[in-house]
């Protein structure tokens, strides 16, 4: 018999305090306007739009390797519910900021999904 970790009953509790904030995955779309012109731009996942979560700030800083330089991590952001997302979409939280999804992450029990950010705007 096979017992969860985490009782769901705690995770609609955590809800109300917890996961304070709410955000939205958008992944890119390509399509043509009437006159056959390339239109590209971005779109809300269905079933993933304001989604209960916590948003953290992290160090974030600039790292380098021999030939390069990259931005690190500049958040994190729990999610209330298992999602299928990938380092192609983007996180949109409650106040308008855009991020870059760098990790997705699904916890051993599928209950929330951890997302490493970059700060795009």
């Amino acid at each position: 018999m096979h017992s969860r970790l985490i009782d769901l009953r705690l995770l609609d509790t955590l809800k109300v305090d917890f996961f304070n904030r709410l955000g939205t995955i958008q992944q890119f779309t390509e399509s043509q306007s009437t006159t056959g012109q390339q239109k590209k731009a971005w779109a809300n996942v269905p079933g993933m739009v304001n989604i209960q979560c916590r948003i953290a700030a992290l160090g974030g800083g600039e790292r380098r390797g021999q030939n390069q330089a990259y931005l690190d991590a500049t958040n994190t952001a729990l999610l209330a519910g298992s999602f299928n997302v990938n380092e192609k979409m983007r996180f949109i939280d409650d106040e308008g900021l855009i991020y870059d999804i760098l990790l997705p992450e699904k916890d051993s029990e599928q209950i929330t999904t951890r997302l490493t950010l970059r700060l795009v705007r």
